[in-house]
């Protein structure tokens, strides 16, 4: 296997700014924005087609699934989907545009309260291959994580230990250009 920057750049590109990084600001952002950085309770709104709660079991179960086959690749994947799952909900609630009607309130605290619960389940899977970037984004999210002295298979789970956790807007990952990359030049 020889080595391939620009396959490299793509990927760090794809997964980690615009899915992982772009996911976890986005959903920051807007807590700081509608709720004061304060995560709010889950109103059970619903949300006819979309189940935070159901995606997050399966990604985590697929998770389980491949560390228990050192398919780490695997894992990565399901805390990465996970991630997309909670953009293209996003992208269909549009929050943004549900915070300026006052009388939304409650969709809106379910919508976030959702999103920011899905992103911590995601940063647990993910941080065996990433465990800087997730140790700097739990408290980020108003997370107090001890991975050597907590199981991380029960912080998997979804819950509602984030309500009134303050949260702060993060950046994750910054964008790089491919040609500046100290390895642009051994790939040409």
């Amino acid at each position: 296997m020889t080595w391939n920057a620009a396959g490299f750049h793509e990927t760090y590109t794809t997964d980690l700014v615009n899915t992982v990084g772009n996911c976890a600001s986005r959903t920051t952002a807007m807590l700081g924005k509608y709720f004061d950085g304060v995560v709010p309770a889950d109103t059970g709104f619903e949300f006819p087609g979309w189940d935070l709660k159901a995606s997050a079991d399966q990604a985590v179960d697929a998770w389980r699934t491949a560390l228990e086959n050192f398919a780490l690749d695997d894992a990565c994947a399901a805390g990465i989907g996970l991630l997309r799952t909670v953009d293209a909900f996003i992208n269909a609630t549009e929050p943004f545009k549900v915070a300026k009607d006052p009388e939304r309130r409650d969709e809106l605290a379910s919508t976030l309260a959702r999103c920011i619960e899905a992103v911590r389940i995601a940063s647990i899977m993910l941080w065996p291959v990433i465990p800087q970037r997730m140790e700097s984004l739990w408290p980020a999210i108003g997370c107090n994580i001890d991975p050597d002295s907590d199981h991380v298979d029960v912080l998997a789970c979804w819950g509602d230990s984030l309500v009134g956790a303050r949260t702060e807007k993060v950046a994750l990952f910054p964008r790089v250009d491919a040609a500046s990359t100290p390895m642009a030049d051994a790939a040409s």
